[in-house]
């Protein structure tokens, strides 16, 4: 989903993923970021900054999370292009304010 306008209700995503991604949204704009289009799991969304070749990029999920909480993986280039597990910095059991700013802050979305 580069560059397009997002439907963030329109998405199979769970409610949890839909507010974080509506705080995103009202934080950085929805031409600020894009979604992967990559088949993910309800629970699991990978955004990253906009750009034809993304440095890095954010997977957010609710899975294996308390309720109301998400878990972030940060991923940096090795990560993206090898899939190597030592280029990801993993967080877990975040309340959406503090995910928010976290991937803000490694996205580098910042109006």
């Amino acid at each position: 989903m580069k560059g397009e306008s997002i439907n963030i209700w329109a998405l199979a995503k769970e409610q949890d993923l839909k507010a974080f991604l509506l705080l995103l949204t009202q934080e950085v704009g929805e031409s600020g970021f894009s979604i992967s289009d990559e088949t993910l799991p309800n629970s699991a969304i990978r955004i990253a900054p906009l750009g034809p070749n993304p440095e890095v990029a954010a997977y957010i999920y609710t899975y294996a999370q308390p309720e109301g909480l998400l878990g972030v993986d940060l991923e940096y280039p090795l990560r993206m292009q090898q899939s190597a597990d030592d280029k990801t910095e993993r967080l877990n059991e975040l309340a959406q304010t503090e995910a928010l700013e976290r991937v803000i802050a490694h996205l580098e979305l910042a109006l």
